[in-house]
């Protein structure tokens, strides 16, 4: 809960707490008779929800201006595309092109639609995978048509991309805003589009993500990534001339600070079709977010300017491969002798990064 109360009649006592804004407000009362108890009983509703507006309010401001770019920080793209296609060669070929973007048919959107969990959150519509599964023989048609629409026309209804973000928390015993994980609740008609894309283009990240990202790629695993990380670490304890160091790194909102320009220029770079950097843009400029505290929305569906969401089956291999800049930069400083390997007793040649979402090694 983002609002606690706590009241003690007992020690003449009320309290109530905003946790996100650090609000204690302290009332005491001498409650001789029923008419003050009511008295202070009204007075106690009217600041709850004054405490209530407020921190709503807060929260809301910080969610919007962490999804929206300012003026300042608008990337220069004159030099960006030169800058990216140094570390990001074209490698997506002609026939991966035109298994992105073909249409679906009928069967292959059947088949995503059931693949899908259905009893997940219905999302804002309250139309859940249960219906889609139960209905299909009704609605499939028309469904179809929706998602073949986007492929073929790369415009999508307006508000099917509408999205409600949950606030889970990371730690127990939260007192800030930045100690809660944003996660997206969508509609399960646009997780058929995200479900689809993801699929079809996981193939492709297995194939151009460098072997030293172990997130979300088909075939890779945590278990390499924390069994490469754990055998660097013990040679940091091993005697070579010159020792060894190593860095760990943790992106602050990685997700939610990703540039949307920045993002479509490594596709590009990328060599991905120009149709599917368009649809992907499409589905970045749809995204519309309310957010849920203690059970209620709050703000009705403000537009964002940047960020991928977490919760969202498309946003981390989209995440994967903007980072693969990073990546593949790092790879250029040791081929260019800028940074050097790991030195070992045995003479060893060691990773010089792994990568994992927002974590990264660099040895």
């Amino acid at each position: 809960m983002l609002f606690n109360v706590n009241i003690c009649f007992g020690n003449k006592r009320l309290r109530c707490y905003g946790l996100k804004m650090g609000i204690e407000i302290l009332l005491f009362s001498m409650l001789c008779s029923r008419g003050e108890i009511i008295l202070v009983g009204f007075i106690v509703y009217e600041l709850i929800n004054k405490v209530i507006e407020l921190i709503e309010d807060y929260i809301l401001d910080f969610y919007k201006n962490l999804y929206a770019e300012s003026i300042s920080n608008v990337p220069d793209t004159s030099n960006m595309k030169y800058f990216i296609g140094t570390y990001i060669p074209e490698l997506v070929s002609f026939e991966e092109n035109m298994m992105l973007i073909k249409c679906p048919d009928f069967l292959e959107l059947k088949n995503v639609v059931f693949i899908v969990n259905g009893n997940n959150d219905p999302g804002p519509d309250g139309f859940g995978g249960v219906f889609y599964h139960s209905c299909w023989e009704i609605i499939g048609i028309d469904v179809c048509n929706v998602v073949q629409q986007y492929f073929k026309e790369n415009w999508v209804l307006f508000g099917i991309n509408s999205n409600v973000v949950s606030l889970i928390h990371k730690i127990q015993g939260v007192d800030c805003i930045k100690n809660y994980k944003p996660i997206v609740v969508a509609k399960f008609k646009f997780k058929i589009i995200s479900k689809l894309l993801a699929d079809r283009l996981a193939l492709v990240a297995a194939i151009i993500i460098s072997p030293n990202q172990y997130e979300f790629v088909y075939g890779r695993q945590i278990q390499d990534c924390i069994g490469i990380a754990f055998e660097a670490i013990n040679m940091l304890s091993q005697k070579v001339r010159g020792g060894n160091v190593t860095y760990k790194v943790d992106i602050h909102k990685a997700f939610d600070t990703l540039g949307w320009k920045f993002f479509l220029l490594v596709l590009t770079c990328f060599g991905f079709h120009p149709s599917l950097v368009g649809c992907i843009s499409t589905i970045l400029r749809s995204v519309m977010l309310s957010i849920r505290i203690n059970g209620s929305l709050v703000g009705f569906f403000f537009p964002c300017s940047r960020g991928v969401r977490e919760g969202d089956l498309l946003s981390p291999l989209l995440f994967c491969l903007a980072e693969e800049v990073l990546s593949r930069g790092i790879s250029k400083l040791v081929n260019d002798k800028k940074i050097l390997h790991m030195a070992s007793p045995q003479g060893y040649l060691t990773p010089s990064r792994i990568l994992y979402v927002d974590d990264i090694f660099v040895f």
